[in-house]
């Protein structure tokens, strides 16, 4: 009878310990048969042009929700709001984004993962389609070495814009805490229009309190900005950051 209630509470226990081992702060997270909420506040600054010292401000409220039909394939909608100004400009730039995006994880191995997904969103005149692919390699546990690959189009009623871009950074899960560093390098090209290449730094962090809630730290930087005109090949210098705070949670 002993050996009984042993196996048992030993059986809690490696439920307890299963159930609450999931990760939801991994970018490879997927919710099985449920919904997951993200929501993500994100203030932004720039400098377009150093010289004259143009700065712009933003503020972003998005929330998207992914259902996991199973663990290797989901599908996302998402909503937000954004707010844009101009220092010494008493105009305000507001619009709202929606998108309806899916997400497949073909490969999910104890050391090789990998991830698609494909959005659609809609801005104003604005339509974006934009695929990712998401490669991870584990070397030793809690430590996974990730490179994406981009690809934004986005077409109005006077141009259309290309930008592939690529990322390497590497993830880590330490107990609840989590963290995320890499850096990304898009080259946007524009019809009839300039051309520019951008470095972008990523840092996140990430708090699982537990198996249903996260909450994060975002932030960017623009390392390095270059315009090449159509006119002429000159660079010019761009300051630009991003800071914000997410909440995720699965219902």
């Amino acid at each position: 009878m002993m050996n009984k209630y042993i196996s048992a509470a030993l059986g809690v226990c490696l439920f307890s310990t299963t159930a609450q081992s999931a990760d939801i702060t991994s970018s490879f997270y997927i919710p099985t048969k449920t919904v997951m909420s993200d929501t993500t506040f994100t203030y932004g600054h720039s400098v377009d042009d150093n010289a004259a010292k143009k700065k712009s401000y933003s503020r972003t409220v998005k929330e998207e929700l992914t259902y996991g039909f199973n663990d290797a394939v989901a599908l996302r909608v998402s909503g937000s709001r954004n707010w844009a100004r101009t220092a010494g400009n008493g105009n305000h730039s507001n619009s709202n984004t929606s998108g309806i995006g899916a997400l497949w994880k073909p490969v999910n191995g104890a050391k090789f993962k990998m991830l698609t997904t494909l959005d659609f969103t809609n801005v104003s005149d604005t339509k974006s389609y934009a695929g990712m692919v998401q490669f991870g390699y584990l070397p030793v546990s809690n430590w996974t070495l990730l490179a994406r690959f981009y690809y934004t189009e986005s077409r109005d009623n006077s141009l259309n814009t290309h930008e592939p871009a690529v990322q390497l950074g590497v993830y880590t899960k330490q107990g609840k805490i989590s963290g995320f560093a890499g850096v990304r390098y898009g080259k946007t090209n524009q019809q009839h229009s300039d051309t520019v290449e951008t470095t972008t730094l990523a840092v996140n962090a990430d708090y699982q309190f537990n198996d249903k809630l996260a909450l994060g730290l975002r932030t960017t930087y623009l390392l390095d900005k270059e315009v090449h005109k159509k006119t002429t090949d000159n660079l010019d210098k761009y300051d630009n950051y991003t800071v914000g705070i997410n909440l995720k949670y699965l219902f």
